[in-house]
C-alpha cells in the first residue's frame, strides 16, 4: 500500500492543509525511543532508525509494523520475495497505524461514472529523500481525502478525528476534492512532530485485540471492521464513521475501516529525567542533593482489564529514590500528587573519603522499576557572567561547593570546544575578540555568547546567561602598606605592599598619587611596587585606587610614612668628666636629640668595632679596653628613621697600678732611752 508518493511534495501539502484544515483534538500522547540503525539487519530485529512506538491518549502503544509473517502489516519491499532488510530491501514507507475507509458513489449529477470517497488516516514512517537512505527518516500524521463530487457547492466531511468543509466550484466539479494533511515532518531525527497532528486516539476494531502468531493487533487491514476510539467531537458522542454531506441531499457514510496496528506489549518505563545528582562537601561532611522529573503516576496498569482499559494507569504514585555507593538511600518528595518534579537532600554525612562516581535514580513504583544511572558531581554555582562593552571584557564568577577537593573550574562558550580559561579564586576575565586556535582555520568570536558554562574538574557544571554590567555592582576594595607598615623611613624610595578584590571580577589595574591630586599613569595590578616619595623631610602619604575588569573604580586608599634624612646629634661623658679611673668599668652619661626621637645607640671601645645597638638611655656602664692608659669610648645614636649620628667620643685614663714607697728608721740616742 502506498500513501506517500515522494516526500518532495510533502511541504507543499503541509502548506495546503494549513489553509483548509478544520479543528481537531490532540490524540497522541508520546513517542518511544528510536531504534538504532543496523546496516543489513533483518526482521524481526530490523534496525530501521525509526521510533519503536507511538502511544495515544488512551496510553495504547503501537509499534512500527514490520511483521510480514503475520500478514497484518502493510509493507512495500522492493523485492517482496526476499527477507526484509535495512536499507536495501525495506519499503520507503512503513506505518505505526492505519485507519482507511472508502464509500462507493453511484453515478449521479456531474458524475458520468460510478465514483468513490476515500479516507486515508495514518501515522507514517518515510524518508525525506523518497528512497531508503540512512539518516533521512521522518514521521508524520496523515489525513488524506479523495472524493469524486457529483455537484458543485459546499461539502461537509466528517472523519473520526475532525471535520472538513470544502467548496467545489462549478468549473472544478470534475477535479473533485483532493486534500492531504501531513503534520510533523522534520529531519534530523526529530519524531515528535506527529504528536501535533490530527490523528488519534487510534481507532481499533471492535474485536481487538486480534492475536496472530502470538502477536496482538488492533485490526486486520485485510478485513474492514466497525471501530471504536474516536473522541471527536467528544468521547460521549464519537464519530466512529466516515461521512460526506453535500448539495442536493448528497449524504453517504460508512462505519467500516481497514485498520492496521501492532500493539507494543513490553512494559514502557515512566519517563525519568534526572536534572542532576550533586554533592556539597566541606570539612564537616557531605550532603547529596537530587533533582528529577517524571510522571506523577507510575506505569502500573491492570493487565487483566478488558482492552483497551488494560493500558490505563492504576493511579499509583511515582516514588523516586537515589542511591550512591555506601551513602544512605535518599528519598525524594514532590510538591503535590499531580507534580512530576522531585527533590531530595540528605542530612550532613561524615566524609567517607572517596565519593562514588555515579548515583542511581529509581522510580521504584514502576513495574519493573525505572532506573537511571548518572554521574555524581560536585555542585557548581555560576554566580555572574557580565560583559563590559566599553573594554570588551567578559567577567565570570563561579564556585564549586566541594570545599575539600577545591576542583579547578573552566569556562566554556557555545561553538568552541576548548575552554576560554581557568578560573582563579573563583573569577576569570576574557577579552573579546577570542580566537579558537584548536581548529583549522582559526575561528574568531568578536562578540560574547548569549550563555556561558563553567565546568568543574569533578564533573559539576552550571550555565548562566551573559548580562550587561550589573547596576548593583559594588566598587573594588583594597589596601596599601608602606615599608611593611613602618612609621618612618630615611630613604625616599619605598616599597608598597598592595591587595585588592572586587565582587565584579578580577582587579586588573591600579593608579597612584603622591599628593592625592596628581595621578600617575594607570598600570597593571601587582601586589608590590617601588615608589619614590616627594622630596623633603616630613610626613608623606601615598594614594592608590584600583580598577576592576568591570570598569569599576575603587575609593581612594592611602597610607602615611614620615621621611627623615637628618642625623641625630649627641654627647657622651665618662665618669662625670673625671680624667682618671682605676676601674675598667666606666659610667657613661649620654644625651642625644632628633626631630623624630632617638631610639637606640651603639658603642665602641676600640674605635673600630661597635657593639649591637641597645635602646637609647642617658646612663650606661661599659668596659673599656683592658690595660692602663688613655681609653677612649665612641658612641653613635640612631633615630626612628634609621639615621645614625656621627660618632661622639670621650676619654679617660685607666690606672690600675698601685703606688709604691719605703719607710726609714733612725737610731735613737741611748741616753734618751727610758732605762
Amino acid at each position: 500500500m502506498s500513501r506517500l508518493g515522494k516526500l518532495s511534495s510533502l511541504l507543499l501539502l503541509l502548506l495546503f492543509v494549513t489553509l483548509l484544515s478544520g479543528t481537531a483534538q490532540a490524540g497522541l500522547l508520546d513517542v518511544g525511543p528510536v531504534v538504532p540503525e543496523v546496516n543489513l539487519s533483518t526482521e524481526p530485529n530490523l534496525g530501521h532508525g525509526f521510533p519503536l512506538w507511538y502511544r495515544d491518549a488512551n496510553r495504547l502503544p503501537l509499534q512500527l509494523c514490520t511483521d510480514r509473517a503475520s500478514g497484518m502489516c502493510l509493507t512495500a519491499e522492493p523485492n517482496p520475495g526476499l527477507t526484509q532488510r535495512f536499507p536495501d530491501n525495506m519499503g520507503d514507507e512503513l506505518f505505526w497505524w492505519v485507519g482507511d475507509a472508502s464509500i462507493p458513489i453511484p453515478q449521479q449529477g456531474a458524475l458520468d461514472r460510478d465514483g468513490e470517497a476515500i479516507l486515508v488516516q495514518a501515522i507514517e514512517a518515510a524518508f525525506s529523500t523518497g528512497d531508503v537512505v540512512s539518516g533521512a527518516q521522518v514521521s508524520f500524521a496523515r489525513i488524506r481525502i479523495r472524493i469524486d463530487t457529483p455537484y458543485a457547492g459546499v461539502y461537509l466531511v466528517t472523519t473520526p478525528f475532525k471535520q472538513f468543509t470544502f467548496t467545489v466550484a462549478p468549473d472544478l466539479i470534475d477535479d473533485g476534492i483532493n486534500h492531504t494533511e501531513d503534520i510533523g515532518i522534520a529531519e534530523g531525527g526529530v519524531f515528535t512532530g506527529a504528536l501535533n497532528g490530527s490523528v488519534g486516539p487510534f481507532l481499533y476494531c471492535t474485536n481487538a485485540p486480534i492475536i496472530v502468531n502470538g502477536q496482538s493487533f488492533v485490526g486486520d487491514p485485510n478485513q474492514p471492521c466497525s471501530v471504536r476510539g474516536s473522541t471527536f467531537p467528544s468521547a460521549e458522542n464519537p464519530s466512529n464513521f466516515f461521512r460526506v454531506q453535500g448539495p442536493n441531499g448528497f449524504d453517504i457514510q460508512t462505519d467500516q475501516f481497514s485498520v492496521m496496528g501492532k500493539l507494543y506489549l513490553d512494559p514502557i518505563p515512566t519517563p525519568l529525567d534526572v536534572g542532576k545528582v550533586a554533592y556539597t562537601r566541606q570539612a564537616s561532611g557531605v550532603r547529596i542533593n537530587a533533582f528529577a522529573t517524571t510522571q506523577a503516576l507510575s506505569n502500573q496498569t491492570v493487565p487483566s482489564a478488558p482492552f483497551p482499559a488494560n493500558f490505563a494507569l492504576t493511579g499509583a504514585a511515582s516514588v523516586v529514590e537515589v542511591t550512591a555507593g555506601d551513602l544512605p538511600t535518599l528519598e525524594t518528595s514532590t510538591n503535590n500528587p499531580a507534580d512530576g518534579k522531585f527533590f531530595g537532600s540528605t542530612p550532613l554525612i561524615p566524609n567517607l573519603g572517596t565519593l562514588p562516581a555515579t548515583a542511581t535514580v529509581t522510580n521504584s513504583s514502576d513495574i519493573p522499576p525505572t532506573v537511571r544511572v548518572v554521574p555524581l558531581v560536585d555542585d557548581v554555582a555560576l554566580e555572574s557572567a557580565m560583559f563590559n562593552p566599553v573594554n570588551n571584557i567578559l567577567i565570570v564568577s563561579a564556585a564549586s561547593y566541594d570545599q575539600v577537593a577545591a576542583p579547578a573550574l573552566s569556562l566554556y562558550m557555545p561553538g568552541m570546544d576548548a575552554p576560554l580559561g581557568t578560573l582563579v579564586d573563583g573569577k576569570i576575565s576574557v577579552t573579546f575578540p577570542v580566537s579558537d586556535t584548536t581548529v583549522d582555520p582559526v575561528k574568531t568570536f568578536n562578540i560574547p555568547p548569549e550563555k556561558v558554562t563553567v565546568v568543574s574538574a569533578l564533573g559539576g557544571s552550571d550555565t548562566r546567561s551573559v548580562t550587561g554590567l550589573s547596576p548593583f555592582a559594588v566598587l573594588p576594595t583594597g589596601t596599601i602598606v608602606i615599608n611593611g607598615g613602618a612609621e618612618f623611613t630615611n630613604s625616599a624610595t619605598v616599597t608598597l605592599t598592595l591587595s585588592a578584590a572586587s565582587a565584579n571580577g578580577p582587579v586588573t589595574q591600579m593608579q597612584f598619587s603622591k599628593d592625592g591630586t596628581t595621578w600617575l599613569a594607570v598600570e597593571p595590578f601587582a601586589s608590590t611596587k617601588v615608589l619614590t616619595l616627594l622630596a623633603g623631610n616630613g610626613l608623606k602619604r601615598v594614594y592608590v585606587r584600583y580598577l576592576d575588569a568591570a570598569g569599576k573604580l575603587s575609593e581612594i586608599i592611602s597610607a602615611p610614612i614620615t621621611l627623615d634624612t637628618v642625623r641625630p646629634s649627641g654627647t657622651m661623658v665618662i665618669n662625670g668628666g673625671a680624667p682618671l679611673t682605676g676601674n675598667s668599668i666606666v659610667n657613661l652619661t649620654l644625651s642625644a636629640t632628633d626631630a623624630n626621637g632617638v631610639t637606640s645607640m651603639q658603642f665602641s671601645n676600640d674605635g673600630i668595632n661597635y657593639f649591637s645597638p641597645v635602646p637609647y638611655d642617658t646612663a650606661v656602664s661599659l668596659n673599656v679596653l683592658p690595660g692602663d692608659g688613655v681609653r677612649t669610648m665612641l658612641a653613635r645614636f640612631i633615630d626612628a628613621a634609621g639615621n645614625t649620628s656621627e660618632p661622639v667620643s670621650a676619654s679617660t685614663t685607666l690606672d690600675t697600678t698601685k703606688p709604691t714607697g719605703t719607710i726609714a728608721f733612725s737610731t735613737p740616742n741611748p741616753s734618751n732611752l727610758p732605762y
